[in-house]
Protein backbone atom coordinates (compact mmCIF):
# COMPACT_ATOMS: atom_id res chain seq x y z
CA UNK A 1 0.00 0.00 0.00
CA UNK A 2 1.29 3.52 -0.78
CA UNK A 3 -0.52 6.33 0.27
CA UNK A 4 2.22 8.91 -0.99
CA UNK A 5 1.54 7.91 -4.35
CA UNK A 6 -2.51 7.09 -4.04
CA UNK A 7 -3.59 11.01 -4.91
CA UNK A 8 -1.35 11.95 -7.83
CA UNK A 9 -1.54 8.36 -9.98
CA UNK A 10 -5.43 8.81 -9.21
CA UNK A 11 -5.05 11.94 -10.96
CA UNK A 12 -3.15 11.24 -13.56
CA UNK A 13 -5.31 8.20 -14.74
CA UNK A 14 -8.23 11.15 -15.21
CA UNK A 15 -6.36 13.58 -16.59
CA UNK A 16 -5.42 10.87 -19.56
CA UNK A 17 -9.18 10.08 -19.90
CA UNK A 18 -9.74 10.73 -23.69
CA UNK A 19 -13.40 11.85 -22.28
CA UNK A 20 -11.53 14.25 -20.60
CA UNK A 21 -9.54 15.91 -23.46
CA UNK A 22 -12.38 18.41 -24.88
CA UNK A 23 -11.50 20.91 -22.57
CA UNK A 24 -14.26 19.45 -19.85
CA UNK A 25 -12.34 19.09 -16.55
CA UNK A 26 -11.09 15.68 -14.81
CA UNK A 27 -12.83 15.23 -11.52
CA UNK A 28 -15.89 17.19 -10.56
CA UNK A 29 -15.43 20.01 -7.74
CA UNK A 30 -16.95 17.82 -5.49
CA UNK A 31 -14.32 15.05 -6.28
CA UNK A 32 -11.62 17.60 -6.68
CA UNK A 33 -12.10 18.97 -2.85
CA UNK A 34 -12.30 15.34 -1.48
CA UNK A 35 -8.65 14.47 -3.65
CA UNK A 36 -7.53 18.19 -2.40
CA UNK A 37 -8.09 17.26 0.94
CA UNK A 38 -6.41 14.10 0.86
CA UNK A 39 -3.67 15.63 -0.66
CA UNK A 40 -3.17 17.99 2.06
CA UNK A 41 -2.59 15.24 4.88
CA UNK A 42 -0.41 13.15 2.31
CA UNK A 43 1.30 16.29 1.50
CA UNK A 44 1.39 17.41 5.72
CA UNK A 45 2.41 13.75 6.43
CA UNK A 46 5.63 13.88 3.33
CA UNK A 47 6.28 17.27 4.73
CA UNK A 48 6.85 16.72 8.30
CA UNK A 49 8.50 13.13 7.94
CA UNK A 50 11.27 14.98 5.52
CA UNK A 51 11.39 17.74 7.58
CA UNK A 52 12.06 16.05 11.20
CA UNK A 53 14.73 13.81 9.15
CA UNK A 54 16.80 17.64 8.21
CA UNK A 55 16.07 18.50 11.75
CA UNK A 56 17.38 15.81 13.00
CA UNK A 57 20.64 16.58 10.87
CA UNK A 58 20.75 20.06 12.21
CA UNK A 59 19.99 19.57 16.00
CA UNK A 60 20.52 15.52 16.17
CA UNK A 61 17.85 13.81 18.39
CA UNK A 62 20.26 13.01 21.47
CA UNK A 63 19.46 13.49 24.83
CA UNK A 64 16.59 15.26 26.38
CA UNK A 65 13.92 16.03 24.04
CA UNK A 66 16.41 15.78 20.85
CA UNK A 67 13.21 14.36 19.05
CA UNK A 68 10.87 17.32 20.18
CA UNK A 69 14.19 19.58 18.81
CA UNK A 70 14.03 18.07 15.84
CA UNK A 71 10.40 18.25 14.98
CA UNK A 72 10.56 21.53 15.91
CA UNK A 73 13.01 22.87 13.98
CA UNK A 74 12.49 20.84 10.82
CA UNK A 75 8.97 18.85 11.35
CA UNK A 76 6.27 21.57 11.79
CA UNK A 77 7.96 23.78 8.80
CA UNK A 78 8.04 20.80 6.75
CA UNK A 79 3.99 20.64 8.06
CA UNK A 80 3.38 23.55 7.14
CA UNK A 81 5.01 23.77 3.45
CA UNK A 82 3.76 20.18 2.70
CA UNK A 83 0.06 20.90 3.69
CA UNK A 84 -0.73 23.62 0.99
CA UNK A 85 1.97 22.04 -1.62
CA UNK A 86 -0.15 18.69 -1.44
CA UNK A 87 -3.81 20.55 -1.31
CA UNK A 88 -2.48 22.62 -4.74
CA UNK A 89 -0.48 19.88 -6.79
CA UNK A 90 -3.82 17.68 -6.22
CA UNK A 91 -6.19 20.09 -7.12
CA UNK A 92 -4.01 21.43 -10.14
CA UNK A 93 -3.47 17.72 -11.51
CA UNK A 94 -7.49 17.37 -11.15
CA UNK A 95 -8.30 20.68 -13.68
CA UNK A 96 -8.15 22.68 -10.76
CA UNK A 97 -6.45 26.38 -11.46
CA UNK A 98 -6.02 27.96 -8.03
CA UNK A 99 -3.52 29.65 -6.78
CA UNK A 100 -0.63 28.74 -4.89
CA UNK A 101 0.40 31.38 -2.57
CA UNK A 102 -3.72 31.87 -1.58
CA UNK A 103 -3.96 27.68 -0.91
CA UNK A 104 -1.35 28.94 2.13
CA UNK A 105 -2.90 31.91 3.17
CA UNK A 106 -5.91 29.36 3.67
CA UNK A 107 -4.13 27.34 5.33
CA UNK A 108 -2.83 30.18 8.03
CA UNK A 109 -6.41 31.80 7.98
CA UNK A 110 -7.12 27.86 9.32
CA UNK A 111 -4.82 28.09 11.57
CA UNK A 112 -6.15 30.99 13.55
CA UNK A 113 -8.54 29.95 15.33
CA UNK A 114 -6.63 26.46 16.63
CA UNK A 115 -3.77 28.63 17.82
CA UNK A 116 -5.91 31.30 19.84
CA UNK A 117 -7.94 28.18 21.84
CA UNK A 118 -4.17 26.33 22.46
CA UNK A 119 -3.01 29.71 23.78
CA UNK A 120 -6.19 29.94 25.82
CA UNK A 121 -6.82 26.21 26.93
CA UNK A 122 -3.24 25.61 27.49
CA UNK A 123 -3.29 23.15 30.74
CA UNK A 124 -6.21 22.26 30.31
CA UNK A 125 -6.64 18.39 30.09
CA UNK A 126 -9.97 18.01 28.84
CA UNK A 127 -9.96 20.80 26.05
CA UNK A 128 -7.12 17.81 24.12
CA UNK A 129 -9.62 16.52 22.12
CA UNK A 130 -11.23 19.41 20.87
CA UNK A 131 -7.89 20.68 20.60
CA UNK A 132 -6.42 17.84 18.32
CA UNK A 133 -9.54 18.03 16.10
CA UNK A 134 -9.81 21.63 15.25
CA UNK A 135 -5.73 21.18 14.51
CA UNK A 136 -6.73 17.94 12.12
CA UNK A 137 -9.41 19.90 10.52
CA UNK A 138 -9.46 23.65 9.89
CA UNK A 139 -6.02 24.40 8.51
CA UNK A 140 -6.87 21.85 5.22
CA UNK A 141 -10.34 23.32 5.47
CA UNK A 142 -8.98 26.89 5.13
CA UNK A 143 -6.55 25.56 2.20
CA UNK A 144 -8.86 24.02 -0.28
CA UNK A 145 -11.80 26.87 0.62
CA UNK A 146 -9.09 29.12 -0.77
CA UNK A 147 -7.57 27.15 -3.13
CA UNK A 148 -11.75 26.39 -4.46
CA UNK A 149 -12.58 30.06 -4.56
CA UNK A 150 -9.93 31.61 -5.58
CA UNK A 151 -10.00 29.80 -8.78
CA UNK A 152 -8.34 31.87 -11.92
CA UNK A 153 -10.91 30.69 -14.28
CA UNK A 154 -13.39 32.32 -12.60
CA UNK A 155 -11.86 35.88 -12.70
CA UNK A 156 -13.38 37.96 -14.08
CA UNK A 157 -12.04 40.43 -16.82
CA UNK A 158 -11.25 43.54 -16.17
CA UNK A 159 -9.24 46.26 -14.26
CA UNK A 160 -7.06 44.12 -11.52
CA UNK A 161 -3.94 44.61 -9.52
CA UNK A 162 -0.75 43.33 -7.82
CA UNK A 163 2.33 43.09 -6.26
CA UNK A 164 5.56 42.29 -7.00
CA UNK A 165 8.57 41.95 -5.66
CA UNK A 166 12.06 41.45 -7.24
CA UNK A 167 15.79 40.85 -6.20
CA UNK A 168 18.17 43.39 -6.59
CA UNK A 169 21.85 43.56 -5.91
CA UNK A 170 22.37 44.69 -2.25
CA UNK A 171 18.64 44.94 -1.90
CA UNK A 172 15.07 44.69 -3.23
CA UNK A 173 12.11 46.38 -5.58
CA UNK A 174 8.74 46.48 -4.19
CA UNK A 175 6.53 47.04 -7.31
CA UNK A 176 2.57 47.63 -8.44
CA UNK A 177 1.34 46.09 -11.20
CA UNK A 178 -2.31 46.62 -13.23
CA UNK A 179 -4.51 46.05 -15.60
CA UNK A 180 -7.56 48.16 -17.12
Amino acid sequence: MHPPTFVPIVSLMLLADPAHAAGEPPVSREGRVVLETLGGYIGAGLGALVGYGIGVGIVGDEGDFGGARAALVGGIPGMAIGLPTGIYLTGELCGGDGNFWLTGLGVVAGSVLPVILTTALAGDDDAEGLLIALWVTLPIAGGVLFYETFQNEHAPPGPAIGFSVAPLNGGFALGINGRL
